[in-house]
């Protein structure tokens, strides 16, 4: 008769699941209504809908379960709770732990139903737990440190190793986040490398370069932020960019000091509003420039700086340009570097710092293709060449995408420009550079390489020229 009534108390309970035969109970794992229902047996109390074993601890469950239930009675979870992927896989009331188990939920201790319990990773943990001690209660949540390939050892903020270790974040206690052994680090030649970080409030994981450095990476500028990333600067003005002092494509820095744009017209009618019409700087003017006290210094043509104040001016001799720039304490761009070189030999005005801005530090061709080095990428879209006229400065994507390079605009097309690099013992006549190409030149004539000599004392509806320096 024992044998009986067991079997009528186990068949009152629902036949939806699987009745699980364990030492807790012969209707444990069944669904019930409530506390009241007696289809659980004697040895097994109805807990969040299903038959489960009694407790009051954590301690008093199989190894693997855990306490579970909003009141007294108390009961341990079923196997299948032992074991979930999400919140979906857990009866109501429970949701999916860190550590891949069914708990109750919570934001404080408060919503915990046992005073043994603690809030951890937005479920609740007891003290009581199989391992709780080395694992949820082993450090702080949120606690980062950095070591080694195991968690021996690790103390919140530590630091010394290249692997980053989290707590209660991946999972219960001191976990494994990131290695950043092989991280592509900011550093001369980029070489693998990294440390990582143990700051709570980084994005990164791991720290590539120290606060404030400066690097050459992939012949962009860059500067390190805050210790956690690498970020480039906008590399213009006096901004250190990856040339040496030839001007040459190098993993060091060095200041390049280039305009963003050729000078507009706007800006010249400063200049001769300011200087007497420029004839306050003719006495600083070098030798050869002697004949512009005559010729002075105001555009005869193509000169409106009113109704196109933005575009650039043209119509400048070699003296008009380099009154301008010293007026504005700067220079012309390569002065200093291959002014009045003597001999046969012409010296390149594109191995000076305005061919170093137009080919992004490189040897391209394109300053909007970098890479190309022969007469390849070129793109007539980009530049304003083989066209009616010049355009505003800068209205174009005539630049480079390297972002150090970025600010750079209309090194080719648009205007030619003259540059500071002459030949010849000085007077008029003497051929200075005049580099860039302009809108009348062809997409294949228009280039970091391309230019042609013009006399100082000559002037063109397409020269027009920026500045570099001081």
């Amino acid at each position: 008769m024992l044998v009986l009534g067991a079997l009528l108390a186990v068949g009152a309970c629902s036949k939806e699941n699987t009745i699980q035969q364990t030492a807790g109970g012969a209707g444990v794992g069944a669904q019930c209504s409530g506390p009241g229902d007696k289809g659980c047996g004697v040895s097994a109390v109805c807990v969040l809908g299903f038959c489960r074993a009694g407790c009051t601890t954590d301690a008093e469950c199989e190894k693997g379960a855990l306490c579970v239930g909003n009141q007294v009675p108390y009961g341990c979870t079923l196997s299948s709770e032992n074991s979930c992927t999400t919140s979906s896989d857990c009866v109501a009331g429970l949701q999916c732990g860190i550590d891949g188990r069914c708990r109750h939920g919570c934001t404080t201790e408060n919503d915990c139903p046992r005073n043994e319990h603690s809030c951890i990773a937005g479920t609740c943990v007891s003290a009581s737990e199989q391992g709780a001690q080395g694992t949820w209660f082993a450090c702080e949540e949120g606690a980062r440190s950095c070591g080694g390939t195991t968690s021996e050892g690790l103390e919140p903020g530590g630091g010394g190793g290249s692997v980053l270790w989290t707590c209660n974040t991946k999972g219960p206690g001191w976990q494994l986040a990131t290695d950043c052994s092989n991280v592509q680090t900011l550093h001369p030649e980029g070489q693998a490398g990294g440390s990582c970080n143990p700051s709570p409030d980084s994005e990164l994981d791991c720290v590539v370069c120290e606060p404030g450095s400066e690097h050459c990476v992939a012949n962009a500028h860059v500067t390190c932020d805050n210790g956690k990333k690498g970020s480039e600067t906008a590399c213009v003005g006096e901004t250190p960019h990856c040339v040496n002092s030839n001007f040459e494509p190098s993993s060091g820095c060095t200041q390049l000091a280039v305009d963003e744009n050729e000078v507009t017209q706007a800006q010249y009618a400063a200049f001769l509003a300011a200087t007497n019409n420029g004839t306050d700087l003719q006495p600083q003017l070098p030798a050869l420039c002697a004949f512009n006290a005559a010729d002075g210094f105001t555009p005869p043509s193509d000169f409106d700086p009113t109704g196109k104040g933005t575009h650039p001016v043209v119509m400048v001799d070699w003296c008009d340009a380099w009154a301008y720039c010293k007026w504005s304490g700067k220079r012309l761009c390569g002065e200093g570097t291959y002014q009045f070189v003597g001999g046969a030999a012409w010296p390149s005005a594109s191995r000076t710092e305005w061919g170093a801005a137009c080919a992004s530090g490189t040897f391209t061709v394109y300053p909007y293709a970098p890479g190309n080095y022969g007469l390849t990428g070129a793109d007539p879209t980009k530049c304003n060449v083989n066209s009616s006229g010049a355009e505003p400065v800068g209205s174009k994507t005539c630049n480079s995408p390297i972002p150090s390079y970025a600010a750079f605009h209309d090194l080719v097309g648009n205007v030619a420009e003259w540059t500071g690099v002459c030949v010849g013992a000085g007077g008029a006549g003497t051929p200075c550079g005049v580099m860039g190409g302009s809108f009348k030149t062809t997409i294949n004539e228009t280039h970091c390489e391309g230019g042609r000599d013009m006399e100082v004392d000559s002037k063109s509806d397409d020269v027009g020229f920026r500045c570099c320096g001081p």
